[in-house]
């Protein structure tokens, strides 16, 4: 470390060594009230996604390009050889392949747009390929102009995007796996399904949730060894652009609120008029054979 880069002391330092970094707890705690926000987003949505695979599909392809673009920032930053070498440090420390979620989520899209895997690499991998929704081109946007400017921040969406798969994308994966509208005509195996659509939260060659935990182990030692080379600048940048990724996240929401709105109101009604028809049988029944069992007593 350069002395003109000197680790400054900051709030948790006194942290136990096992718990998260102090980066990772600054993070978290300048992002609270923007992640319950976004949690609340999800929840209210995402018993509709799980009725429709259309719609949910939608979301990954979101996901994909946060994932996309700030994966290649990364690769980027390191095939630099002009790179500061301070910066280099941190962003090799946090860098772990088996955790690089681009390709496995794009298995998903092909999965769920019924594309063959080769042509859906060809079209969605490179980085020309640009989103046609104006909010998932933004984030895009933002993504690259401030992981350009401010190689550090690549930690916070590194801490971010893939802690959640840790967390709630656990969950997730095991709804959708046992969902048969996901996975038409396929038999309830999970490993066939787990090769289908649920990718992104899969890791290649980790069969258990031991092997998966070694994954973000090696993550959260990264970055306490990268946090010690940040600036108290950097430091900041790190936790306000953390909070920058929930906002870019419910943004994303709100537009594929837009695109979603005419499927799910068709899904909607597909449900109520089952749920009607169900009502008025009963109904049916009911004065049918009402009058006999008032008879019998």
């Amino acid at each position: 470390m350069s002395p003109g880069h000197a680790h400054v002391k900051m709030p948790n330092d006194d942290l136990p060594v096992d718990g998260p970094s102090r980066l990772s707890a600054d993070i978290n705690r300048a992002t609270r009230d923007v992640h319950n926000v976004l949690n609340h987003l999800i929840m209210t949505r995402l018993p509709l996604g799980l009725l429709q695979p259309t719609l949910y599909r939608e979301g990954v392809l979101s996901i994909f390009y946060i994932f996309r673009t700030f994966e290649s920032a990364w690769q980027s930053h390191l095939s630099n050889p002009d790179l500061d070498p301070r910066l280099r440090q941190i962003l090799t420390r946090t860098y772990i392949p088996a955790m690089q979620r681009t390709r496995a989520i794009l298995a998903d899209v092909a999965y769920y747009y019924s594309l063959p895997l080769d042509l859906a690499e060809k079209t969605y991998l490179p980085l020309s390929h640009q989103p046609s929704l104006p909010t998932r081109q933004s984030i895009v946007n933002h993504i690259e102009k401030v992981t350009r400017e401010k190689p550090h921040v690549l930690l916070s969406y590194g801490h971010v995007m893939y802690m959640a798969l840790f967390a709630g994308g656990r969950i997730l994966k095991l709804r959708i796996l046992d969902n048969d509208i996901f996975f038409p005509g396929t038999p309830k195996d999970k490993e066939t399904r787990q090769r289908m659509g649920v990718n992104m939260f899969s890791f290649e060659g980790r069969r258990t949730k031991e092997e998966e935990e070694e994954i973000r182990i090696a993550w959260k030692a990264g970055m306490g060894d990268a946090e010690n080379l940040l600036t108290k600048e950097e430091w900041n940048d790190c936790c306000e652009e953390g909070a920058q990724v929930f906002r870019l996240m419910e943004s994303m929401i709100y537009e594929l609120d837009t695109i979603k709105a005419p499927v799910a109101y068709a899904v909607i009604a597909k449900y109520a008029v089952g749920a009607l028809l169900a009502i008025l049988m009963a109904y049916a029944l009911i004065f049918k054979y009402l009058p006999i069992l008032i008879a019998q007593f």
